[in-house]
């Protein structure tokens, strides 16, 4: 492990590096670009007796590169300090790499190839794929990423990810992205195989008041407005218009034909927030989950 002359070793403290995260918004300070270094400025690393909040930045790849070859300065990167780019949009950002062939989504153990929606709720598409603008060119992956509690953590438009400035913490590691709600609970890890892969490995999230989630394994559940439930330990989609598509009425599969492989599923009941004990409704609420493959 590289150290530097006081003998401070590269690796920056878990809870420091967060510091620094929530403060510059998630991104580089100058661009707001989520791909990041974290960089010692002041005093530089070679000086530097501590890894202190207060020393360190975000910088992208590109705008780190620029000031080591002193074509960025410190009084600039001091200014862009005091009101770090991600934090004036709201959000940090990044490109997927997406080709010409029709994606792989992957969501929890539920797998779609050539599926345009992977995931409808109440007619809105939350997880999409276009086609390319123009011959040759990249598909174009879309969706919008709610946490636990339904608010805004991730936009992906026309394969741009955006992550909020008001999630608790995002790190982009190697190929994933980790939001976290607090120290312990994850709310999505999605890593990028490009150009052909996007995987949701585990997540908790709501969307207008529908709960789906899958995590470190586990099935990925799907749990209506009034408690009813679906789970499944494997599920395979190609060719559908759409791959699950939930409303009023329930949950769909395979929607508009291709071919569905459902490896188990169960369905049951689990008890929303303020509602009434399940032993003092009636038995018509209480009735499983209605799905089935459409054509």
């Amino acid at each position: 492990m590289t150290k530097n002359r006081y003998g401070l070793g590269r690796d920056i403290p878990a809870d420091v590096a967060r510091a620094v995260r929530q403060r510059d918004g998630f991104g580089c300070v100058v661009c707001g670009n989520a791909i990041i270094d974290y960089e010692h400025f002041a005093p530089e690393f070679k000086d530097a007796k501590e890894h202190n909040t207060d020393g360190i930045v975000l910088l992208c790849v590109m705008c780190h590169g620029l000031k080591t070859r002193g074509r960025l300065s410190s009084q600039s990167i001091s200014d862009a300090m005091k009101s770090p780019k991600a934090l004036q949009r709201g959000f940090s950002f990044g490109p997927f790499d997406v080709g010409s062939k029709h994606p792989e989504l992957i969501l929890g153990n539920v797998v779609a190839r050539n599926v345009p929606v992977l995931l409808q709720i109440f007619g809105e598409n939350v997880f999409c794929i276009r086609e390319p603008e123009a011959k040759g060119g990249p598909f174009r992956i879309s969706a919008f990423v709610s946490d636990r509690n339904g608010a805004p953590m991730m936009h992906i438009v026309d394969n741009e990810w955006r992550t909020r400035t008001s999630n608790w913490d995002v790190r982009v590691e190697g190929k994933r992205i980790t939001i976290n709600s607090n120290v312990r609970d994850i709310d999505l890890v999605l890593r990028s195989n490009p150009p052909h892969q996007l995987v949701f490995e585990r997540f908790n999230m709501r969307h207008r008041g529908i709960a789906i989630s899958s995590n470190a394994g586990q099935p990925t559940v799907f749990e209506m407005l009034d408690g009813r439930t679906l789970s499944t330990d494997g599920m395979d989609l190609d060719g559908c218009k759409i791959g699950v598509m939930l409303d009023k009425t329930g949950l769909s599969i395979g929607v508009g034909g291709g071919a569905v492989s459902i490896k188990s599923m169960s369905v049951g009941f689990s008890q929303p927030s303020g509602s009434v004990p399940r032993s003092n409704r009636p038995s018509s609420t209480a009735s499983i989950l209605p799905f089935k493959p459409r054509k």
